[in-house]
């Protein structure tokens, strides 16, 4: 399968799963998993794609961590660490 078939593929899962508030997807090719959870009932407020790592990070500090589950798609190269790392210092509302 190719990558844009699998990013659609877990983009119509994550709009299944009850527990995802917000879809923070980053990278060129990860735009595409977005598209399809928003095709697949997941609301569009809830979710968000970025070019690069650090967009995102920007962002998700502003989201805070009152929102809940939070799903971080995208490549290690991409640098999701800056993310993950913007959230660990984030309280807990």
């Amino acid at each position: 399968a190719s990558s844009a078939n699998l990013h659609s593929d877990l983009g119509s899962l994550v709009a299944d799963l009850p527990h995802t508030y917000l879809v923070v997807d980053v990278g060129s090719q990860a735009r595409t998993m977005v598209d399809a959870a928003i095709a697949a009932g997941c609301d569009p407020e809830c979710t968000a794609w970025f070019e690069d790592a650090a967009s995102a990070a920007t962002i998700v500090s502003r989201w805070g961590r009152s929102t809940g589950a939070i799903l971080l798609k995208g490549s290690r190269g991409i640098g999701l660490e800056e993310i993950w790392e913007c959230l660990q210092t984030m309280e807990v509302n």
